[in-house]
C-alpha cells in the first residue's frame, strides 16, 4: 500500500490532525509576543557603582580597579572595559557567546555583594545587569507644568504614577530621571559652633544616629507579646532642630543652637528640560519575553486613568513610544503576507483557469503559516522581523510543493482515471521528488542556525521559521492536498488551451521561441551569461552593507560633549537657544503643520548633553529631518564654540 492510498483510506484523520494544528495556530497567533528584534541575550554585563563626588583618579583606585579584580576570575570571561568619571564607574563585562549569561549574572552579582563591604565609605552598586533589548525603554513621558517647582514634579512621577505602572504585567522597572528630591539643609554656624566647642562631626553624627527607629525590647503582658519601637526619626524642621548633639556642662547642645534648618531640594547634577520647561522624564522597560504591543497598550490606559489624579496644570506627554514602530513593523510584514496570498490565488488561477485546484492549492498557505506559529510559540519566538520576514519570504514556496501535487493529480484525473486512482498513482509518482526538492532549501538553511554571536541569534530565527514552513508545506503536500483534490477537482471536456489558459498557453509559446534561438547560438548565450556574471561582481563590490536597514523613529537623538569645566547652568542656558531654533519648523516648512517635541537632558557637570526630539508620523520628509538634524547640530557646534572660547579666555 502506498502513501496515496493510505491517506485516501484516512482522511478523517488527516482532517482532524490539520484542523487541531489550524486551532492551535491560532491560539499561538494570540499569545506569541511581539518585538521589534528576536529575543537576544547578549553575553555582556554592565555594573554601575557610585563613589558620591569623589575624584576620577581616586574613584579608579579605590572602586573600578578592586571590580575589575574581583570579575576577572569568573568563568567564561573574555574582556574587561571599564570608564571611571567623578563619582562613577561603569564597569562592562563580556563573555563568550557560548556563556550561560544568566547563571553567570548570578554569580557576577554574588561577587558584587562581597565586594561591597571593603568599598569605599559611600560607593556602592547601583545596579549590575545583562545587556539585552529589554534594557531600553519602550515608552517615555514627559512631565511638565508651568506652577509647579521640579520637587513637586518628581514627586508626584514618584508617588502618584511609577507605583501603579510598575505593577502592569510585563513591566520590569519605572525610571524616573530629572526633577528633584526635597530635603532639609542644615546650614551650620561656625562662630556658634567654636563657641559652644562642638565639631562639624559631632553634628553630623548626631543626626545620623539619632534620627533613626530602633527596638527596646518585647512587651510580654494581658496573654499577649508585642514589640515595642521608639523613633527618633525626625518629620520637621523643629524635629530637625530639637536633636541634641552634646552636653557642654550638663547643658544640651541642639543642632537649632549651633545652625539653622531650612527646606530645600537635592543638589543638582541633572537638567531635564521638555517643550522649554523644566521636566520629570518616565521611562518603562519591559521584561524581557514581554509583548511590547500589550504592555504599551497597559501602559498608556494605565496613564490615561492616573491623568485625573494629577492637578489641571501638569502635562503629561508621551516623547517615545517603540510600540509604534514594532507595531507599523508587524503590520508591513503582515500585510506583505497578505499581498503574497492575494496575488499566489490570483496568478494560479490566471495559470490553471480552475476554481478547483486553485482552491486545493491556495489552502496550503495559510495552514502552513498557523502551523508554522504553533512551531514558534513551542520554541519561544516572537513576532518580529526575523520570523515574520521568514514566514513572508516562504509564502512562495511553500505552494510550490501543492500546485505540482495538484498539476499531476489534475494530469491522471484528465486521463479518464477515477478520483481515488489519480490520487494514488499522481502521490506514487512525485513523492520522491517532492522530499527531494523541498529538503534541498531546508538544508540550505540550516547552516545559519550554526551561526554564532549576534547574526546567528538573528537569523537563527529565519532559518527555523523558513524550515518549518517548508516542512509543513511538504507534509501538507503528501496529505492535506491529496484529500482535497479527490473532494474539489473537476475534469471537463476543453481543448489544449482552455486547459492551460490562455496566459500559459502564451508563456509556453514565447518560451518555445526563446529556446530554440538560445540553443541555434550557444555561443552567444555563454558570452551574455558571463558578461552578467561579472556585471553582477562588481555591482555587489560596489553596493554598501550593514547589519540591520535604517529604521524610521520619526525622530532624532544628539549627543554632544561640552568643553572641560562647563557649568550645567550654562549649559543648559545656551540649549535653551537650540530649542528656539528646532521649534520653529513652521517657519521652516510652511507646508507642514507639525510641532517638534524637544527634551534635553544634561548630565554630569554639563559636559555631556542629549537633545532628543520627536515629531508625529509622516509630519516630515527624509529631507526635511536631515535638515533638523543639520539645523540643531550647527546650532550646537556654533554655541558650544562660544562655550569653549570664554572657558579659553576664563583661565587665562
Amino acid at each position: 500500500m502506498n502513501l496515496g492510498a493510505i491517506v485516501s483510506n484516512q482522511k478523517r484523520a488527516v482532517l482532524l490532525v490539520i484542523a487541531l494544528l489550524s486551532i492551535g495556530g491560532l491560539i499561538a497567533l494570540v499569545r506569541i509576543p511581539r518585538a521589534l528584534f528576536p529575543q537576544t541575550d547578549f553575553p555582556r554585563i554592565i555594573i554601575v557603582a557610585q563613589n558620591g563626588v569623589a575624584p576620577a583618579q581616586q574613584t579608579l583606585v579605590s572602586v573600578t580597579r578592586p571590580i575589575e579584580e574581583a570579575m576577572s576570575g569568573i568563568p567564561g570571561i573574555a574582556r574587561i572595559k571599564s570608564t571611571t568619571a567623578r563619582g562613577s564607574a561603569e564597569i562592562d563585562l563580556f563573555f563568550d557567546w557560548k556563556t550561560d549569561i544568566v547563571q553567570t549574572l548570578q554569580i557576577v552579582q554574588a561577587r558584587a555583594s562581597q565586594l561591597a563591604a571593603s568599598l569605599p565609605p559611600g560607593a556602592s552598586f547601583e545596579r549590575t545587569d545583562r545587556l539585552t533589548f529589554a534594557v531600553f525603554p519602550i515608552l517615555g513621558y514627559s512631565i511638565t507644568s508651568p506652577k509647579r517647582d521640579p520637587g513637586t514634579l518628581r514627586n508626584l512621577a514618584e508617588v502618584t504614577l511609577r507605583p501603579p505602572l510598575a505593577r502592569i504585567d510585563g513591566v520590569a522597572s519605572v525610571q524616573v530621571l530629572g526633577g528633584q528630591l526635597r530635603e532639609y539643609h542644615v546650614l551650620v554656624d561656625r562662630a556658634r559652633l567654636e563657641a559652644r566647642g562642638v565639631s562639624l562631626q559631632q553634628v553630623s553624627d548626631a543626626m545620623k544616629n539619632t534620627n533613626v527607629i530602633t527596638s527596646p525590647g518585647l512587651i510580654n503582658e494581658n496573654h499577649q507579646l508585642e514589640l515595642a519601637l521608639v523613633s527618633g526619626q525626625a518629620t520637621s524642621i523643629d524635629d530637625l532642630g530639637a536633636i541634641v548633639v552634646t552636653n557642654v556642662n550638663n547643658v544640651p547642645v541642639r543642632i537649632g543652637d549651633v545652625a539653622s534648618v531650612t527646606p530645600g531640594l537635592e543638589p543638582r547634577f541633572t537638567i531635564v528640560t521638555a517643550d522649554g520647561r523644566p521636566a520629570v522624564l518616565l521611562n518603562v522597560l519591559r521584561q524581557p519575553t514581554a509583548n511590547i504591543l500589550s504592555v504599551a497598550d497597559g501602559v498608556k490606559a494605565e496613564v490615561a486613568r492616573l491623568k485625573s489624579q494629577l492637578p489641571r496644570d501638569v502635562d503629561v506627554k508621551p516623547y517615545y513610544d517603540q510600540s509604534l514602530l514594532v507595531s507599523s513593523s508587524v503590520s508591513s510584514v503582515r500585510d506583505a503576507i497578505l499581498i503574497g496570498l492575494i496575488l499566489s490565488v490570483a496568478i494560479l488561477y490566471g495559470f490553471l483557469r480552475n476554481w478547483g485546484t486553485t482552491l486545493v492549492a491556495t489552502l496550503v498557505i495559510p495552514i502552513t503559516v498557523l502551523v508554522t506559529f504553533v512551531a514558534m510559540w513551542i520554541v519561544g519566538l516572537s513576532f518580529d522581523l526575523m520570523t515574520l520576514g521568514g514566514v513572508a519570504a516562504a509564502i512562495g514556496l511553500v505552494i510550490d510543493d501543492a500546485i505540482v501535487v495538484v498539476e499531476n493529480i489534475y494530469t491522471h484525473m484528465a486521463r479518464g482515471e477515477s478520483r481515488a486512482e489519480a490520487v494514488h498513482t499522481a502521490i506514487s509518482e512525485i513523492a520522491g521528488p517532492i522530499i527531494g526538492s523541498t529538503i534541498t532549501p531546508v538544508v540550505v538553511f540550516l547552516p545559519l542556525a550554526l551561526l554564532t554571536g549576534i547574526t546567528g541569534v538573528f537569523f537563527r530565527s529565519l532559518a527555523l521559521t523558513m524550515s518549518v514552513a517548508l516542512l509543513t508545506s511538504l507534509f501538507l503536500a503528501l496529505t492535506f492536498t491529496p484529500v482535497l483534490a479527490e473532494r474539489f477537482i473537476r475534469v471537463g471536456s476543453r481543448d489544449h488551451e482552455s486547459e492551460e489558459g490562455p496566459l500559459l498557453t502564451r508563456l509556453i509559446n514565447a518560451y518555445e521561441w526563446l529556446l530554440a534561438h538560445a540553443l541555434a547560438r550557444r555561443r552567444l548565450v555563454l558570452i551574455v551569461i558571463g558578461a552578467l556574471a561579472v556585471l553582477t561582481f562588481f555591482i555587489y563590490k560596489g553596493l554598501g552593507s550593514e547589519f540591520l536597514p535604517e529604521f524610521e523613529e520619526h525622530g532624532f537623538i544628539l549627543d554632544y560633549v561640552a568643553p572641560p569645566g562647563a557649568s550645567l547652568d550654562e549649559t543648559d542656558r545656551m540649549l535653551r537657544h537650540v530649542e528656539a531654533m528646532l521649534k520653529e519648523t513652521r517657519a521652516l516648512y510652511p507646508d507642514s503643520k507639525a510641532e517638534v517635541d524637544c527634551n534635553f537632558v544634561m548630565t554630569g557637570d554639563g559636559r555631556f548633553v542629549e537633545v532628543q526630539a520627536t515629531a508625529e508620523k509622516d509630519a516630515f520628509s527624509a529631507e526635511q529631518y536631515a535638515a533638523l538634524v543639520a539645523l540643531a547640530a550647527q546650532g550646537m557646534q556654533t554655541l558650544f564654540a562660544r562655550q569653549r572660547d570664554a572657558l579659553e579666555r576664563a583661565r587665562r
